[in-house]
């Protein structure tokens, strides 16, 4: 845990003074938070039904009852908070941040070293009025699994960003539940697959009410054998060796695909090489890490 503590990598992601929360197999370890703005809590159980009428998927509920705890995270008061993650033991995690009303809230979530296959639940509560930005960094040796969850109450302000650069397989689901009226989300993310493996992310957002606001734009880079599934509901484009733009506007009820193979005929076809692989993966990554550490 020492060595943890003392990376000098690690410690150059948190800016001085910043609100900041290390975990270790999903124990905090180190933070730096005030009590009354920012809350860490251990529970047998977090029940999300009462918030939405939600019911669990069967992969959630194994994680769920596979977890030796579930972390809640409490936000009473505006301002930031990064969270950088380590896993070397546990392959279950269950994480809850519960936002409270009013609040406007910048997360930056980083899966910075995970040494064993991992499955991953997440629940993000954006209570009623609440703004916030929630930025996910993935950088996985092992298999990973991540389910992530965003509950959206009344006139919130959801902005999701996410960079996958896993170097294994991945099965990631992420869902957006807008269960009350008046709310705007936006979902951006980048996805870079340069192992010759399979990778499958899905996007859905649940429109609940019908005064309610999505945008969803994917960018995906493969290399070699390396493929992406992208899915949102039904609609499912397969990526192979392209650069790809889904631009899905809910509301509308449009999806774009760019790229080399797809359900959908492509509207554009980029073909990739060896040098424009290796120099947009380099371009997302240095705009993330000047993003995570700003």
């Amino acid at each position: 845990m020492n060595s943890i503590l003392n990376d000098k990598n690690v410690l150059s992601l948190i800016n001085k003074d910043e609100n900041y929360i290390i975990f270790n197999d999903g124990v905090a370890i180190r933070q730096n938070i005030q009590e009354n703005e920012i809350e860490i809590e251990i529970a047998d159980n977090y029940d999300i039904y009462e918030l939405c009428k939600h019911n669990r998927t069967a992969k959630e509920e194994d994680i769920v009852n596979n977890s030796r705890f579930t972390t809640v995270v409490n936000i009473y008061k505006s301002g930031t908070l990064k969270i950088i993650r380590f896993n070397d033991k546990q392959q279950y995690s269950n994480l809850v941040f519960n936002i409270k009303k009013d609040v406007e809230i910048d997360i930056v979530n980083i899966y910075y070293d995970v040494t064993t296959n991992t499955n991953a639940l997440v629940d993000v509560i954006c209570s009623k009025r609440s703004n916030v930005k929630y930025t996910s960094v993935q950088t996985v040796k092992q298999e990973f699994s991540e389910y992530v969850n965003f509950y959206v109450d009344e006139k919130v302000t959801l902005d999701i960003n996410s960079l996958g650069l896993n170097e294994n397989k991945v099965s990631n689901c992420t869902n957006v539940y807008m269960y009350k009226p008046l709310s705007y989300v936006t979902v951006n993310n980048s996805i870079i697959n340069s192992t010759s493996l399979t990778q499958r992310y899905d996007y859905n957002v649940y429109h609940w009410y019908n005064d309610t606001t999505s945008n969803l734009i994917n960018y995906a880079i493969c290399k070699d054998s390396s493929e992406l599934n992208i899915n949102r509901d039904d609609e499912i484009g397969i990526v192979s060796k392209a650069l790809v733009d889904m631009n899905d506007e809910l509301i509308k009820q449009d999806l774009i695909y760019w790229g080399s193979d797809g359900h959908k005929q492509p509207r554009l076809i980029i073909p990739t090489d060896e040098r424009r692989t290796t120099f947009l993966l380099s371009i997302l990554t240095i705009l993330f890490y000047l993003l995570i550490s700003s």
